[in-house]
């Protein structure tokens, strides 16, 4: 039951091992080590920003009666979002509707993500056992919400890294065959509060990192200077609206894009009849405008 879970020692034991496991385990997975230096570099007070250690100090310390005090303050007295995606009718989901709790509020966080200022950083950390070479490069983007601008930079992020086709992937891999395993570009969001970021992300063989580094770099200052082109542009936004119409067939990739557009703010029925239209707006201009004032690959985390 929703509002009367049942809360077992038992249970709660278990659920923190395999959390604590997890946590441990963390610090040896190369994605995850490079997700969080990455982080810790562009923002403070983030769940990065806390020591493994103190994570499980604290989840150790987590007991049956704190389970209790929380789901009465957070889940039961708080502001919550609930996004229900029920396929292939809407019966069950307006039957949910009426039992789930509901709050017109926006939802907080206890974690406020207080951007850093941008500035050049390289950062390497060895790992034992692995046969590639896990890379990030990113920045803050100071855009908030979900504007015309945020719109313009999520297509020229889709000209240089969205896929296949893209500038890195295709003169990277291959054009160049320097051994990487993928590299792409996405403008992630944390919340509505929040700077967004830039972020390319990928892998190479040990053999080719440093060659596939630098021309990942070439590519990322030519973009930033030289911006995209008209075919580019065309293509990329044939791409965006017909991705986004094949995704939503899959309630998987559905709900994502609800929370997702919840996360910085949006009403999700609003944002995708929307989307074909705003995207539909954007020039050359408009995107490259984007391009330089809020991108600046002097100032990159690697």
């Amino acid at each position: 039951d929703w509002k009367s879970p049942h809360f077992d020692e038992e249970t709660i034991e278990i659920k923190k091992r395999k959390m604590i496991s997890e946590i441990r385990t963390a610090t040896q997975d190369q994605a995850f080590m490079t997700k969080s230096t990455i982080v810790q570099q562009l923002f403070s007070n983030t769940i990065y920003n806390i020591p493994v250690h103190q994570r499980i100090n604290a989840l150790e310390r987590v007991t049956t009666n704190h389970m209790k005090q929380f789901h009465k303050k957070w889940i039961i007295g708080g502001d919550n979002t609930i996004l229900t995606i029920v396929s292939p009718t809407l019966e069950m989901g307006q039957k949910l509707a009426q039992i789930l709790p509901n709050s017109s509020q926006k939802p907080i966080t206890t974690m406020s993500w207080n951007t850093l200022p941008r500035k050049a950083i390289q950062k390497h950390i060895p790992l034992k056992g692995y046969g590639s070479v896990s890379v990030m490069i990113g920045q803050t983007v100071p855009i908030k919400g979900d504007n015309q601008v945020s719109i313009a930079l999520q297509c020229a992020v889709e000209i240089l890294g969205g896929g296949m086709k893209s500038r890195l992937m295709h003169i990277v891999r291959e054009q160049k065959g320097l051994g990487t395993y993928g590299v792409y570009a996405e403008l992630k969001s944390i919340n509505s509060r929040t700077d967004k970021i830039f972020v390319i992300s990928g892998s190479f063989t040990p053999s080719c990192f440093d060659a596939g580094m630098q021309c990942t770099r070439e590519l990322l200052a030519d973009f930033c200077r030289s911006g995209v082109t008209s075919s580019e542009l065309k293509f990329a936004k044939s791409r965006m609206i017909g991705s986004r119409k094949i995704s939503r067939d899959d309630v998987t990739e559905l709900k994502k894009a609800c929370i997702d557009q919840i996360i910085i703010g949006n009403d999700p029925f609003a944002a995708f009849e929307n989307f074909d239209k705003r995207v539909g707006e954007l020039t050359v201009s408009k995107v490259n405008d984007a391009i330089t004032k809020y991108l600046d690959d002097t100032k990159m985390i690697e």
